[in-house]
Order: C-alpha cells, then structure tokens, then sequence
C-alpha cells in the first residue's frame, strides 16, 4: 500500500468508497475538507509528521510577510505556525496577486503589495511601469503584482522581486513560489496546457474554453474579464464580451500567452524585458487549474521521486486552507461547500487529467481552525485563560456532530461559562476582531512563537471549528 494511502489512514481521511472510486478512475477528481468531522486535531498534526514525505502547502500572496515571520500578526500568525513553529507544512507564495487600492476597497487589502512594511506600520508606495512610461499609476486602481513596480530610493523595483526577496530572507524555512515551480516545469506544463485546450475546446459549446481562465492583465497591469474560444484551429481572446476577437494561434500559443506570468515571477529581475513584449492582454489560469497543476508537480511532496513513475492510484494535495478556503464548518463551510466551485473543480482535473492521461487527483483541504486557536509565546498566559474554555466546550459538544444548532448553542454555552475570557492579551483577541491585515494593530512589542497547546490538540477538528466561530461571534469588533 502506497505512501499516500497510509497517510490517508493515520490521519482518519482515509474512505474506501473514495479509494474505490479514484483508483477505478470513476472519479478524476475529489475534494475534502474534514473540518466538520471528528477527527483529533493532534492525530492529524502527528500523522503528517510521521510522513516525512509529506509537506501539506500553506499558501499565501506576494506581499508584507515581515510582521508574519517574526510572529507579530495576529490572525496571520498562522502561516509561520504551520510552516515554521509546528513544522506541518510548507509555505508556497502566490503572486498573481493585485496590489491594493489606496482607499483599501479593492485588490489585496491583507498582504497588501502596494505598500512596505516599515517602523511598524505599511506605508503605501507609489506604483509604476514601463509598459506606462514609468508614469505614476492611478492607486485607485488595483494592479496586477508582476507587471507593477514600486518606486524606493534606489529607483523603480519590480514589485515580485521587492516583496520576493525579503520575504526569503526573513523566512526561518525554504520558500517556495508557486511561479517558479510552474516555470521551473515550463515544458511540461506546456505540454499539458496544449493538450488540456484542445481537449475542452473539443467538447464545450463553440469551442469556448473560458471557464479555464480567471481574468486577463492588460499592459496597464489592470485586470478584466475575458473570453477565449477556439475558432476552426485558432484559439482567439475576447475583452469586451465577444465585440472583437484577437487571434492568438495555436494551442501551443495560447499556453506559451498563459505561462509568461510565471516566467515573470521566476524571473523578476528580467522583468521589464520580458514585459516589454508582452501582449495587449495576457490570460491568468483559473487558480482551480494552477492549484491542479501544483497538485500534478507534487508541491506537497517535493522530497518524493517522479510521482508518475510511482504505483500510486492517485495523485495527492494536502493543503492548509485558510479561514475562507478552510472555514470553520458548520458556520464557514470553506471552499469546497459550494457546488458551484466543486462542479468547476471536478470539469477542470477531469479535463486535464483526460487530455493527458494523468491520475485522479485527491486534493485535501485541512482548515487552520485549530491553528488559529493556539495562542503565542507574545501572551504565554493566555494558556491558563483559555484552557477552561477549551476543556468545557470539548465535554459539551462531545457528541454533537449530527446536530448542528445544538452543538452551536453547546459551544456558545461554554463561552458563557467560561470566567477567564476578559483576562485574554488583546494581541490573542485580534485574531477574532474581523480585522484582516498583516498589521492591524502597528508593531507588536515582541517576536513570538505559537504554542502547541494540549488542550487543542484533545478537541477533533470539528470541535475547533465552533471553538472558532464561537470567539467570532463573540469578539469580532471588539
């Protein structure tokens, strides 16, 4: 029995149905997301570090990760937790991102790309590029990162290699980025897009193949809906809803259009020359298919060979998803609760996986809820404060899984109880504030560590996600 399945087992993820199903390839594609199951929360922290082949991603975008490293961020603490202070996964950085607008209603209001991280607070920069004449850019418009620059006293610095390298340095572990693992794949995953586009173009409607896409970045680094179709053996784009159609070419060259992102990423300090030929309009992939593909390229399992050349039955990501991918089940389902969002999952590994032969692919959503939880060596005391919290909403919602107003009001009951909650460090609380920002409180007083505490590796990961939505509800804008 494979790696992958005795993971699977150790962990309680394991379903013979699935299994069944995946290695009969009558399923291409399955998502899960344990969240609202029964599982304890330190057998699944212990299962992935027994498998030291396995490294479940944590991703997050291009942007400040300073206060992040150095564990002053209260909410987003939890991506040094699970990456450095628990060693359960491996951070991945995401960097087709946009840098946020100067109001703060548009683009990446959290890891905000825009601005610097200095003296304890994000000062905004003035963006710029060449493909503008390095004019000034709006800031009231939101930019695509990799085609933005930011101006510093040392000139104009492309904004992946600005964030890019601190963000290295400062990290405690290796980094991956998830633009250097595609181009570092390039000709492979050449090879899977040309096939992937004429295969879906085959068997949609008119030969649109759109829903593959996300959006398109202009030369202006603005974004926009597109439409791509094949028409006869020509893929052609759209950006003004099928007005006018631009003839890109063959499939061969639409996957070349949709890779140069992830050139620029991998090669940031090339940036302006490589932008400098860069289309009118070039396609984003859908992160449905990137994260695919991410899945295929092993990324939570670079310690292991060829993944193809392996007699597994299927292929595997273990990602950490955060509070909007992960949730906190039954009051945050995550991402994939959605039939919407699952559905387009499931067309897209099919299609891939179809045109190119590859295995089912089994994507694992681990929620950070009980990461979240844990508080940091910033307010050690808030191990003793938050301990009888934890001990009495376990014993109250033992039990509970099948009835989800009751386990809420359980869950709500032991907060009532509980005495110690005003003595909680307010640095623990902004976890719960509904403030999102790498810096929502200025710079903390100290560095610090997440603690492992016992109390919530004995609750299973449904029981820590009420434990979460309970202090949502009760401190979200204190």
């Amino acid at each position: 029995m494979s790696d992958i399945v005795d993971f699977l087992e150790d962990a309680e993820l394991f379903s013979d149905e699935l299994f069944d199903k995946v290695a009969s390839r009558q399923k291409l594609y399955a998502g899960i997301n344990p969240g609202g199951w029964d599982i304890q929360v330190g057998r699944v922290l212990d299962a992935i570090r027994q498998h030291h082949w396995l490294q479940p991603v944590r991703s997050g975008r291009m942007g400040n990760w300073g206060p992040i490293w150095s564990g002053r961020s209260p909410l987003l603490a939890y991506n040094r937790a699970v990456t450095v202070d628990l060693a359960v996964a491996r951070p991945v950085v995401h960097s087709m991102g946009l840098t946020e607008t100067a109001d703060l209603t548009a683009g990446d209001t959290i890891y905000r790309p825009g601005s610097l991280y200095q003296s304890g607070t994000l000062q905004p920069m003035v963006l710029t590029s060449p493909l503008a004449g390095w004019q000034d850019l709006d800031p009231s418009v939101p930019r695509f990162v990799p085609w933005t620059w930011g101006r510093t006293s040392v000139g104009p610095v492309n904004l992946v290699q600005l964030h890019g390298e601190p963000l290295r340095a400062q990290a405690p572990v290796p980094v991956l980025d998830e633009g250097d693992l595609l181009w570092q794949h390039s000709g492979l995953v050449r090879q899977w897009l040309t096939r992937l586009f004429e295969h879906a173009a085959d068997g949609s409607a008119g030969g649109d193949i759109t829903w593959l896409f996300a959006r398109g970045v202009h030369r202006d680094a603005t974004v926009g809906p597109i439409r791509i179709r094949r028409d006869g053996s020509i893929f052609t784009l759209s950006a003004d809803d099928g007005k006018t159609w631009e003839k890109i070419g063959a499939a061969a060259q639409l996957a070349d259009r949709c890779l140069l992102p992830y050139r620029v990423v991998a090669q940031a300090d090339d940036a302006e020359r490589l932008l400098r030929s860069a289309p009118e309009i070039t396609p984003l992939l859908s992160n449905r298919l990137s994260k695919a593909i991410m899945g295929y390229l092993g990324a939570s399992s670079e310690d292991q060979p060829d993944p193809f050349s392996q007699p597994y039955p299927f292929a595997l990501l273990v990602e950490w998803g955060a509070l909007t991918q992960g949730g906190y089940p039954p009051v945050r389902a995550g991402q994939f609760s959605g039939k919407g969002n699952q559905q387009l999952s499931r067309l897209t590994v099919t299609a891939l996986a179809e045109a190119n032969d590859l295995p089912p692919l089994v994507h694992v959503m681990l929620p950070l809820a009980p990461i979240i939880l844990m508080p940091s060596t910033a307010e050690p005391l808030d191990v003793a404060w938050l301990s009888p919290f934890f001990q009495r909403l376990r014993t109250l919602t033992e039990g509970t899984g099948g009835d989800t107003e009751h386990a809420l009001s359980q869950a709500a009951a032991a907060y009532r109880e509980w005495t110690r909650g005003e003595a909680v460090s307010a640095f623990y609380r902004g976890k719960f504030s509904g403030v999102r920002s790498v810096a929502p409180h200025g710079q903390s007083q100290v560095s610090a560590q997440t603690i492992e505490q016992v109390e919530v590796r004995a609750l299973t990961l449904r029981q820590a996600s009420l434990a979460v939505a309970t202090l949502f509800s009760a401190w979200t804008g204190d």
